[in-house]
């Protein structure tokens, strides 16, 4: 179920009540449609649709009264509960219903989906005219994602054949034919925003590592900052098919320098009309395509045989030596950062943007600030981060973006990848919020 969707933008109309008025059917279901647009326009505006409690699920062994070519481990008891959709609507399920999942996988496997939808008794064919009548739903099973008016219950992933159902030992890790229920939402206030993510890659590519370490990033929102919400599935373009009304789908484009550096004038111009829109380009340049990771590893040895010599005097002379060497090294590594920050305001400005600073974030930028505060950029592996931003470009100098997934190699504590995870955060609240301004101009 998607659950991020907007009330739709029409007009409220109410009966006007007047002495004499002719009170019939019609008047009267109109008078009464207007409270339930109200309240769906409420929820719909402030809560994301799912479950309220109950509608659990358990495989069970058909009754006698089956037909024996149905008496299969195929059937599913829903218990009663209560969900919400998307739109406000109740579904509320008083007694438990069994269901026989009919699909069948003929060649590769694939995805079943069950889900709840709720039914308006007013578009259904009644032979006669009931004086009441009760809201109901439907239970169906789809081979399609579910859309922003179903709510879903469980997904199965199928294997070919007739296959009998089975509930996972692992339920954080459920197998071919086992009920998976990760995907069940429950009900909860709305975030104000949703942000998607991108990233260029070539024609036929993708690359996994980048769509986990962004995708690990959106799924710290709900803990981190609920107030926004991302979709962990992060999409692959090719900038030289992508058209632009399809860009302007995500909030971020993520790209790497190598690849930023080579854009053609045909793709220039499409991310200088995406950044015109409100879309945030994230050109990301790692420590290890710069000298900058080798001077951080010299100078890490350096300080280890300075702390090995410690107060020997006989060795003064050798430890002030590499005190000098240190110190060069560490302005070596300052160098290098400036000229990759001018180099930076350069490829800019080619792009077409106007750099009228040199990018540096200023203590009230928001990238510093909201919403999580930043004194000083986070280190990855004692390396040093940097941010420059210009308009719509975001240029990460560093491995801000390799720290957001969980890589052994980087050895990060638990505090180095929250710490980093926030950082990113506001990297997502930053395109958010360029966004909407700028489509509210």
């Amino acid at each position: 179920m998607t659950s991020f969707s907007y009330p739709p933008i029409h007009p409220l109309e109410r009966l006007n009540v007047t002495d004499g008025l002719l009170l019939n059917a019609e008047l009267w279901q109109l008078a009464h449609y207007y409270h339930r647009q109200r309240q769906n326009i409420h929820y719909q505006a402030l809560n994301q649709g799912g479950i309220v409690c109950g509608l659990g699920l358990s495989i069970i062994e058909p009754s006698g009264e089956i037909k024996a070519e149905y008496r299969d481990r195929r059937w599913l008891r829903i218990q009663p509960g209560i969900a919400i959709d998307s739109r406000g609507n109740p579904i509320i399920v008083s007694e438990s219903l069994d269901f026989h999942l009919a699909s069948v996988a003929e060649k590769n496997p694939f995805w079943v989906y069950l889900v709840l939808r709720y039914v308006d008794p007013e578009k259904l064919q009644w032979k006669t005219s009931p004086t009441i009548v009760r809201e109901t739903f439907r239970l169906d099973e789809k081979t399609t994602l579910p859309t922003d008016q179903d709510v879903e219950l469980c997904r199965i992933l199928l294997q070919p054949g007739n296959v009998e159902l089975s509930h996972p030992v692992d339920v954080f890790n459920p197998g071919f034919n086992q009920l998976d229920l990760r995907s069940r939402v429950q009900v909860q206030a709305k975030a104000k925003g949703f942000v998607r993510v991108a990233y260029a890659a070539q024609e036929g590519t993708r690359e996994p590592q980048r769509e986990e370490q962004w995708g690990e990033l959106l799924s710290a929102l709900p803990a981190l900052y609920p107030a926004l919400a991302g979709d962990p599935q992060v999409t692959a373009l090719n900038l030289e098919q992508v058209k632009i009304e399809q860009l302007l789908g995500y909030s971020i484009l993520s790209i790497q320098h190598q690849r930023f550096v080579k854009l053609t004038n045909g793709t220039s111009q499409l991310l200088q009309q995406y950044v015109a829109h409100g879309g945030l380009i994230v050109v990301d340049l790692p420590a290890w395509e710069t000298v900058i990771d080798e001077l951080k590893v010299i100078e890490g040895e350096l300080k280890e045989a300075i702390a090995d010599i410690g107060d020997n005097e006989s060795l003064r002379e050798a430890k002030n030596e590499l005190m000098q060497e240190l110190q060069a090294t560490q302005q070596e590594i300052t160098n290098q950062i400036n000229q990759l920050k001018t180099e930076a305001q350069h490829l800019v400005e080619t792009f077409g943007v106007h750099t009228p600073n040199s990018g540096q974030l200023d203590r009230h930028h928001p990238l510093r600030r909201l919403p999580f505060l930043f004194s000083q950029y986070p280190t990855v592996s004692n390396k040093p981060i940097e941010l420059l931003n210009w308009g719509g470009i975001v240029f990460i100098i560093g491995n801000l973006i390799q720290a957001w997934g969980i890589d052994e190699e980087l050895d990060q504590t638990r505090e180095s990848i929250r710490t980093n995870h926030e950082m990113g955060i506001n990297l997502l609240h930053f395109a958010w919020w360029r966004q909407q301004m700028m489509q509210a101009r």
